[in-house]
């Protein structure tokens, strides 16, 4: 996706803001050092109140051009989180899903009872788990070799689970983030890694994820010999 509905001021802020976060894309050990997502503020339902008032978006209300709009106000949060946290996001809710359910609720869909549970009913809260089973449905595998003439967009999920560990810490959810400009190179990802002690989220250009991540953190891409069994393919809310 393109600027070119955004204001030349609105390009040039987010510009910026990819260069401030460039800085710790050379931070690369940080990518290494991940621990997964559990399901922190079950009990919770974030900063939505119950007198807000939202419209439903569904998909058969969005035009193309809303989407366009909605998924940039979607990178821009989700770049914004990489600088600080927003109050508007509650600290109990940090973690990788909360990260996922935060910046959609704020930027795409309603605010209160956003998502479906195990019965199909609308909640305030949803696991990684919850997310992928009832939420988002599945796009594709791996990763296309060229981004420039991908169906992704930003929004999209990169999603993980590994055998052998507890369950609560089994999923990881990882936002895909269409660079300013459409440089297709430049595809990023933002992601909580579950980590307390974090003050932002993390955010890193997906060509470097794909080069040093850990093993089990790497993405796959088509037609590469890299195996990965704990990369679960790519992800799209169900409402676009």
């Amino acid at each position: 996706m393109s600027l070119s509905g955004l204001t030349p001021q609105a390009s040039v802020r987010t510009a910026k803001r990819v260069r401030r976060l460039a800085v710790g894309f050379a931070a690369l050990p940080m990518l290494l050092s991940m621990v997964s997502c559990g399901t922190l503020g079950a009990g919770a339902g974030g900063s939505a109140s119950a007198d807000r008032q939202a419209t439903s978006l569904q998909a058969a209300h969005l035009s193309p051009q809303q989407v366009r709009e909605r998924a940039e106000a979607l990178r821009e949060l989700a770049l914004r989180q990489g600088e600080k946290f927003s109050p508007r996001w509650e600290p109990s809710q940090r973690d990788c899903a909360g990260f996922v359910r935060f910046v959609y609720r704020e930027t795409v869909m309603p605010r209160t009872q956003a998502w479906k549970d195990w019965r199909g009913q609308r909640v305030d809260f949803a696991t990684a788990e919850q997310l992928i089973a009832h939420n988002f449905r599945f796009l594709r595998a791996r990763l296309p070799q060229s981004m420039d003439r991908s169906e992704l967009r930003s929004g999209d999920l990169l999603v993980y689970h590994r055998d052998g560990v507890p369950h609560e810490d089994a999923w990881h959810l990882k936002l895909l983030l269409e660079p300013p400009g459409g440089n297709s190179r430049e595809w990023m990802v933002a992601y909580h890694s579950g980590d307390p002690e974090l003050e932002r989220v993390r955010v890193a250009k997906l060509s470097d994820l794909q080069q040093v991540a850990a093993g089990e953190w790497r993405p796959q891409f088509e037609n590469e010999e890299f195996l990965n069994p704990s990369f679960k393919g790519v992800y799209r809310w169900k409402g676009w």
